[in-house]
Formats: structure tokens, sequence, C-alpha cells
């Protein structure tokens, strides 16, 4: 688990910050690349972001 988490961190880091269009982009190669971990995280922060913007949860003022 060690291995694998530390090889997927700088994937993961740079699909952390991303955001808006670069994002969509970023899961879509994801999916069509099968990169289950990648897809997943994408999607995810897809998800929070369009929460945001439907108001169902709220971003912390810090």
């Amino acid at each position: 688990m060690g291995k694998l988490s530390t090889a997927a961190s700088p994937a993961l880091v740079a699909a952390a910050r991303l955001a808006g269009d670069a994002l969509k982009d970023a899961n879509e190669q994801a999916r069509a690349n099968r990169d289950v971990l990648a897809a997943t995280h994408t999607q995810f922060k897809l998800d929070l972001e369009r929460g945001v913007e439907e108001r169902l949860l709220l971003k912390s003022r810090k």
C-alpha cells in the first residue's frame, strides 16, 4: 500500500490542483486510460464543485 500511494502521489497532487475545464479534461483522460484512481479523484472533485455551484455545499471561509 505504501508503494502504491507513493507512486500515485504526484498524479493525485496534480489532479487536486485542477479546476473547471482542465479538471473535466483530466477526468475524461483518466477514464479513457482506465486509470481508476485518477478518475475517482477527479470525479469526486467535480462533484464537490457542482455541490458548491448548486449551493448544496458551502466552502469554508478559511
